[in-house]
């Protein structure tokens, strides 16, 4: 059931006039509270007009009821007349109730008011209810009225029995329809029919879905009242949707990228004939590129000439068929990936004007400037008065040239020989300066008698590692000077030793035959030993070292003693005798130098480890 709530006016000179006509009828504006009646013809009365919601296909509501309660006051009704006047004679003409429909289906319904009471009415929607005010006398049909229900347009009520009204309200106004429920009043006269495909409702009244009703432009003159609902069409949609309203035929959802009414254009951003029907029919417009960060354009249009459309929404600072360029005042390469036209933003006192170069952005500069944007004071330029001038003319020329001449002479100074300030050690310094210092704070809170004991032990400590220190110091410049006379003697030994070889070579090729001596002595062996040896006196490094010096003495002497044997067994053989003679000799002034060795070196040691211990007590 469809409901509306109470609605009241008052006539009064304040309010809103009651202008609006529907065929000889004046209707009460929606919403107002107070009316004032300004028709010429004071013999026609008011009407309540239903809300929308009233409107539409009621075609479920035949049958139904239609109820509401009438009460006004009129001049008469206030002066408490004994008996209400009934409608006036000239109102009786009026209907009650007046329902449109379809454009061509009036319906009137006949019944009289009486003011001051309330006056409730439930009227059926049935055609013998209801008459024809074009054919009063001929019977209304059922299909007549479900015709126009089926588009039910309008339904008035009058709010008043004569003209001298004061006070209208108009309460419980209420329209039945039928409903798909198991419980409730049954719904008479309602019926449910087997419709074609095209159809659909319980009375076959509308389209099914995927058609809509269409009016031939001559079916309001048809004498057929059932032309007047229309016929059912598919739905117009090239393709791209099977869905329209039932009652304009607009499509619904369209696809495809496809738009309008009927699914006949391509939607924003896309560009083809949509009415080709064919899937592919819109294209996305490239403007220049498909990526949304380089598609400048939301829309574009179909051209023949322009690669098939043409852009033309390109925003500001973007030209071309396609957005593709920019434009004067702005740079960049819309066509790559992720580019763009921005302003050129030239410098108003750098540059000449704010054009730049399409591509790179730069500005055309006045003399003296660089930059982009002009923004910048070449070398040997300043900025004065928000222009770059020349630091080579008037007075500055002078400080120029000295600058350039001090430049010239900064270049010229070789950096490469400088040393590098020996930061790690200044750090260190500072470090121990810190710690002294914290030193010199205890002893500042020293008493002077202390101070004085304490300052005469340093001064006899200080005076006696002067003295360690410089006997220290001669000793080393000494071992120094015997460590270079031992390298150099070990030198000399060593070419003595490889001469000293060779010569004894020399010898056993002279001898042949002495290989074999009195007491089975074995010449060579004897050799090869001399030779073992004297390899590791090569190797030995005549260093500081006592033992190594006291191996090489031992080797040497072994070498003597080798020698000095095969001396005494060769007595029959006298120059080989006399050579071994001269290489005994030698080899006793190396064992002399070794034992001499051997000792420096014993020195060496004993100065070292006194340097040492000196050295812990100095820390």
């Amino acid at each position: 059931m469809t409901e509306m709530p109470t609605r009241s006016v008052r006539v009064q000179l304040d309010g809103v006039s009651v202008t609006t006509i529907e065929p000889a009828l004046h209707v009460i504006p929606p919403d107002a509270d107070a009316i004032f009646v300004t028709s010429p013809d004071e013999e026609r009365p008011l009407y309540w007009s239903a809300p929308r919601k009233f409107l539409g296909d009621k075609t479920l509501s035949y049958y139904g009821k239609l109820k509401f309660v009438i009460y006004f006051e009129d001049q008469d009704s206030l002066n408490t007349l004994p008996i209400p006047i009934v409608d006036h004679s000239e109102y009786r003409r009026f209907p009650l109730v007046r329902i449109t429909g379809n454009f061509r289906v009036v319906l009137d319904y006949f019944a009289p008011l009486t003011p001051g009471v309330e006056n409730e009415f439930e009227i059926f929607l049935r055609e013998d209810q209801w008459t024809d005010p074009l054919q009063p006398s001929k019977p209304v049909t059922r299909e007549m009225l479900m015709v126009g229900l089926q588009n039910l347009q309008s339904i008035k009520i009058r709010a008043s029995g004569n003209s001298n009204l004061k006070y209208a309200e108009i309460r419980g106004l209420s329209l039945q329809h039928a409903t798909n429920a198991s419980a409730g009043e049954a719904a008479l006269g309602v019926e449910r029919c087997q419709c074609p495909p095209e159809y659909a409702g319980h009375s076959c009244q509308d389209p099914a879905p995927g058609y809509f009703r269409f009016f031939p432009s001559s079916n309001l003159e048809e004498p057929e009242l059932i032309k007047l609902l229309g016929i059912s069409k598919p739905c117009e949609c090239h393709g791209h949707s099977d869905m329209c309203n039932k009652e304009t035929g607009v499509c619904l959802n369209c696809a495809h990228n496809t738009a309008g009414d009927h699914c006949n254009t391509c939607a924003e951003g896309y560009y083809g004939n949509a009415t080709s029907g064919r899937e592919d029919a819109c294209q996305p417009c490239g403007c220049p590129r498909l990526e949304p960060q380089n598609n400048f354009s939301p829309t574009c249009v179909t051209n023949a000439t322009a690669d098939g459309y043409v852009c033309n929404a390109c925003p500001r600072g973007y030209e071309g068929d396609h957005c593709e360029r920019c434009s004067d005042y702005f740079y960049g390469d819309p066509t790559k990936l992720g580019g763009e036209c921005v302003p050129c933003d030239c410098s108003e006192d750098g540059s000449l004007d704010n054009l730049c170069d399409r591509e790179s952005g730069q500005c055309i500069c006045h003399p003296g400037v660089l930059g982009r944007a002009c923004d910048q004071c070449q070398p040997r330029y300043a900025v004065v008065n928000g222009r770059c001038k020349s630091c080579d003319v008037g007075c500055t020329r002078d400080l120029m040239v000295a600058v350039d001449e001090m430049e010239v002479m900064v270049r010229g100074v070789n950096t490469s020989t400088m040393v590098v300030i020996p930061w790690e050690r200044f750090f260190a310094m500072e470090n121990k300066t810190q710690v002294l210092r914290g030193k010199l704070d205890a002893i500042r809170k020293v008493k002077v008698g202390d101070m004085e004991v304490i300052v005469k032990e340093l001064q006899a400590n200080a005076t006696k590692l002067y003295t360690q220190t410089s006997s220290m110091a001669n000793d080393a410049m000494g071992y120094s000077m015997v460590a270079s006379n031992l390298s150099k003697t070990a030198d000399g030994m060593e070419k003595e030793i490889r001469e000293i070889i060779t010569s004894a070579r020399d010898l056993l090729d002279n001898l042949p035959d002495v290989h074999q001596l009195s007491g089975n002595v074995n010449l060579t062996s004897v050799m090869i030993r001399a030779q073992d040896i004297m390899k590791m006196i090569r190797e030995r490094d005549f260093k500081p070292n006592i033992e190594n010096a006291d191996n090489e003495l031992e080797l040497a002497k072994a070498l003597k003693s080798s020698i000095s044997d095969l001396q005494s067994k060769l007595t029959n053989v006298t120059d080989a005798a006399i050579s071994i003679q001269e290489l005994a000799d030698r080899l006793n002034d190396l064992i002399s130098l070794a034992e001499q060795s051997a000792k420096d070196s014993r020195a060496a040691l004993e100065l070292n480890q006194k340097n040492d211990e000196l050295i812990k007590k100095l820390q």
